[in-house]
């Protein structure tokens, strides 16, 4: 069931892919493009909770999705971050932990 409460939870999971493309941008401007998107899926994930009640608009599939895409967003964030960053992918550079970068990426979950 589509209302807008659920679209924008779907509008929160489409933004994934573009929070890690802009974390691997090799720009200045990337990690404030990083940080707006961020607090575009919080903000929108705040939305569809109030419009949700006050709408009446509440249903079990919202109630499943909206957590799953918090966990989404977070392990999208938690799994670019734990490459390194652009620098890692165009130098192929290992981060000193080893593959601990990896780890303290799982561990938010």
């Amino acid at each position: 069931m589509l209302n807008i409460p659920n679209a924008l939870t779907f509008f929160r999971i489409l933004l994934i892919p573009v929070l890690v493309a802009l974390y691997l941008l090799p720009f200045a401007w990337s990690n404030t493009a990083v940080t707006a998107v961020f607090l575009a899926a919080g903000l929108s994930d705040w939305l569809d909770g109030y419009l949700a009640r006050r709408l009446k608009q509440d249903s079990k599939f919202g109630a499943f999705l909206d957590p799953v895409a918090d966990k989404l967003i977070v392990v999208g964030r938690g799994a670019a971050g734990a490459g390194g960053g652009a620098d890692a992918l165009v130098h192929g550079d290992v981060p000193a932990g080893g593959m601990g970068g990896v780890w303290s990426g799982v561990r938010v979950v």
